[in-house]
């Protein structure tokens, strides 16, 4: 039920998976020239051009389940992700961007194309995970088994307007160490369910626009250990000029925003089902909390960067109040136990005696009588 935190590598690779997950910087064409180009970026705007390569666009008919749909899909290209939607190519961009600045998106479209489809186009499959035994860490998969299922949602094959509703925007706003970074997806082919057609654009100029920046009163922070200095360089689209906005933020309040992390020390706890759990002095111990050396008043749980209340039984243990989670990828809610920092929050008491009240003199009830014969 416990296990003790090893965060540190992966964090890195979780930072670097959220915003470099397909992630097509410069998808090239069996041409060979680069698809992405920008056009001018100036401090309060970057614009850049991508070229649809449409005369390598995949379009592939196959039958699911006695369903024929229309796969497409672009070499180099990621997909929607949407469940039960048309999945459909994307291509994300990232971009550095000042801190303090508001981030505004515009996609213009070039000329447009539509092909005629003999048979709808597939829909994002449902993943379903069923688990063996209950996995010891989310990296021991091996007693797991993946189940996919097509079913396409009304909602989007019944509906008169074209999925994706827009042609891009941005799709993630996060930080990784000194950068804020903006993740922006387009969607050069959209799906036409009422006609049963391919909508396609040539090409998608996206200007970029920041307001509200402030980069003068700010401290800079020119380069970053080389792991870090590669992801960005090979990540974003303007990595040069997004060195001039990075900003030291080690002690500003925007750290807030940054994806919380496992507490370090912590213990990993996982929780299948709904209710009261109790964690005993002897459990903590063997799993490595020093029980006898810490200030119990510092021990804390955290669920998703959230404080948890807990309650202390002197001599035993402690409890808390667990909640069970609804995921295809998992049957285990993760909470965090950590010591020694800060003071810990603590379930309160509530007086539970009954108010005063007036007693009826009478009630009303019925009852069902049946006499066999």
């Amino acid at each position: 039920m416990l296990r003790r935190s090893r965060v540190t590598a992966i964090l890195i690779m979780m930072l670097i998976m959220l915003m470099t997950q397909a992630v097509p910087i410069e998808v090239e064409s069996a041409s060979d020239k680069p698809q992405t180009l920008m056009i001018d970026s100036t401090d309060n705007a970057i614009s850049f051009v991508v070229n649809v390569p449409l005369d390598e666009i995949a379009i592939e008919e196959k039958q699911v389940n006695k369903n024929r749909f229309t796969e497409v899909y672009i070499s180099g290209y990621s997909s929607t992700s949407e469940v039960g939607a048309p999945q459909l190519p994307l291509i994300t961009e990232v971009l550095g961007v000042p801190f303090e600045s508001d981030v505004k998106v515009t996609v213009t479209p070039g000329r447009e194309k539509r092909r005629k489809l003999n048979a709808p186009v597939i829909p994002v499959a449902t993943e379903t995970v069923e688990w063996d035994s209950v996995p010891l860490a989310t990296w021991e998969l091996n007693n797991a088994s993946v189940d996919y299922s097509i079913s396409a949602d009304p909602k989007y094959y019944e509906n008169d307007g074209l999925y994706p509703n827009s042609l891009g925007g941005i799709s993630n706003d996060a930080f990784m160490r000194s950068q804020r970074l903006v993740s922006i997806s387009l969607y050069p082919v959209r799906y036409d369910a009422a006609a049963n057609e391919l909508v396609m654009v040539e090409t998608l100029t996206v200007t970029v626009e920041f307001s509200g920046s402030t980069i003068d009163d700010q401290k800079t922070i020119k380069s970053e250990p080389l792991a870090y200095e590669q992801v960005f360089q090979n990540t974003l689209l303007n990595y040069e000029q997004a060195k001039k906005w990075r900003k030291d933020i080690s002690s500003d309040s925007a750290t807030t925003q940054i994806p919380w992390t496992p507490p370090d020390p912590g213990l990993r706890i996982q929780v299948s089902k709904t209710g009261m759990y109790k964690l005993s002095f002897a459990e903590l111990e063997d799993a490595g909390v020093p029980i006898g050396t810490i200030d119990p008043g510092k021990i804390q749980i955290f669920h998703l960067g959230t404080e948890v209340a807990f309650k202390i039984l002197p001599g035993e243990g402690i409890i808390f109040y667990g909640e069970a989670i609804e995921s295809k990828y998992t049957k285990e809610n993760v909470y965090w136990l950590t010591y020694g920092s800060n003071l810990g929050l603590r379930m309160d008491s509530i007086d539970g005696t009954p108010t005063a009240a007036d007693v009826p003199d009478s009630f009303p009830v019925v009852e069902h009588i049946e006499e066999d014969r």
